[in-house]
């Protein structure tokens, strides 16, 4: 079975709605394995409570949907947010996150 055609329930695996975003970092187009100058979106690094604060990246196309000073971490819930899973080479599973995007968890969307 092809990994990427397994859905996941998003709430029964991260519970939530609220996670820590720690980082955001650009999500660059890549061409020959290096990074390009065109900017597909963002990658927000996100700790989840769930977890024991295990880290995962939610990548948001477009353009820049929050900010973050030095040192903050934030409670925030993403609007859309989808995972998926794939196989990697140690015969363990990734997991890939996506969403349309992301506000403080104070804020109601």
């Amino acid at each position: 079975m092809n990994a990427r055609k397994i859905v996941v329930d998003v709430p029964a695996t991260l519970g939530g709605p609220t996670y820590w975003l720690c980082e955001i970092k650009e999500d660059r187009e890549y061409k020959d394995n290096k990074p390009t100058e065109k900017l597909l979106g963002y990658r927000y690094i996100t700790a989840i409570p769930r977890l024991g604060l295990e880290r995962i990246v939610v990548k948001i196309p477009g353009p820049l949907q929050i900010t973050l000073t030095d040192d903050e971490l934030e409670a925030v819930d993403f609007e859309n947010l989808s995972l998926n899973v794939y196989g990697m080479e140690n015969k363990q599973v990734g997991l890939s996150a996506k969403a349309t995007g992301i506000f403080i968890a104070t804020e109601k969307k």
